[in-house]
């Protein structure tokens, strides 16, 4: 897991903090020395910190891909750490909708992915989430990341209605509709739920467009992600990267039945009070956090944040600039957590 657990009552959350550092710099010692051998031949002479600190301490500016409402209170993070929101969408993707694209109108859609790294097999999300749905009111509209469905990889499920079983060219569910590649921005929008494998991007652009979620993670930073959806209240954590078909079920009912979780993944009459980081203490990071932010106190919501300069005055950013898409947890620490 990328990060400590989130704080709650009774939890020594420096002590997590300072084992999660502890484990993460003995696991990195090969990328670090590597790392301290690149720049000693560009002519580098001090001594870099563990290789995931260093890529936020020294640049200039490192801007993380998510907004302050999306992490935890912190005592310490660096001034050179922005949370610049989610990336507007570049020009567009040459890709033509699927002839069943009119279809999301019709009902209530789920989106799922299982990311583009966590792949490999689709029984992980993939599978379980198609058997949960088989004979729900819903359409399921899965991208594999731009992978390509091996045959047989995908089956009917056992719940399936009997007339669907009965027809052998059937691979998926019929309220199913199983693609190698489609644009999150052209389908989020119209999605009443993602159900992905916690992705940090794929997650940043769901709450971009301000719909709620359900995540299983358990490799990469995706746990640290999922933790963060249900404690923000943007939508449930299955605290697996497998989960059973039951779970998943259970969990997209949840998210579509109880309004509150679409409230706050969508802005601003969510109430949900902004948790900026204490970097906001310099003028220039308070005025570009709250720039990016949004002055609602929003947890996330369908906003689109221009990518400017210090303080959202232009492109006046001077030295070097970092961009995260992951977790940042392994560099400032949840809670009162002291590196």
């Amino acid at each position: 897991m990328m990060g400590p657990p989130p704080p709650r009552a009774g939890l020594d959350v420096r002590g997590a903090a300072e084992a999660f550092n502890a484990e993460l710099a003995a696991q990195l010692t090969g990328a670090t020395a590597h790392a301290q051998y690149v720049m000693a031949g560009l002519g580098a002479t001090a001594m870099l910190p563990v290789i995931s600190d260093a890529q936020i301490l020294l640049p200039g500016v490192f801007a993380q891909l998510t907004v302050p409402s999306f992490e935890y209170p912190r005592i310490d993070a660096p001034p050179a750490l922005w949370l610049i929101g989610a990336l507007p969408p570049g020009p567009p993707t040459v890709w033509q909708p699927p002839s069943w694209w009119p279809e999301l109108s019709q009902r209530r859609v789920v989106a799922l992915t299982q990311g583009t790294v966590a792949d490999h097999d689709l029984t992980d999300l993939v599978q379980p989430a198609l058997d949960a749905l088989a004979d729900e009111g819903v359409l399921v509209v899965a991208g594999l990341g731009g992978r390509e469905i091996v045959a047989g990889e995908l089956r009917v499920p056992s719940n399936a209605r009997a007339v669907e079983r009965a027809c052998r060219r059937t691979r998926v569910p019929s309220n199913a509709r199983v693609e190698s590649f489609f644009p999150f921005d052209a389908l989020f929008p119209l999605a009443d739920v993602v159900v992905t494998n916690g992705g940090y991007g794929g997650v940043q652009l769901a709450l971009h467009h301000g719909v709620p979620l359900v995540v299983a993670g358990g490799s990469e930073d995706k746990p640290a992600v999922a933790a963060r959806v249900a404690g923000f209240g943007v939508g449930v954590d299955l605290r697996t990267g497998r989960p059973g078909t039951a779970a998943v079920g259970q969990a997209v009912r949840r998210v579509l039945d109880e309004p509150a979780f679409r409230r706050r993944a969508q802005g601003p009459e969510c109430g949900v009070p902004v948790r900026r980081p204490s970097a906001c203490r310099s003028r220039h990071h308070r005025r570009r956090v709250t720039s990016r932010a949004g002055s609602g106190g929003a947890v996330c919501g369908p906003r689109r944040p221009a990518v400017g300069g210090r303080g959202g005055e232009g492109g006046d950013v001077v030295g070097e600039v970092g961009i995260g898409q992951g977790q940042v947890d392994g560099v400032v620490d949840a809670g009162d957590g002291r590196r």
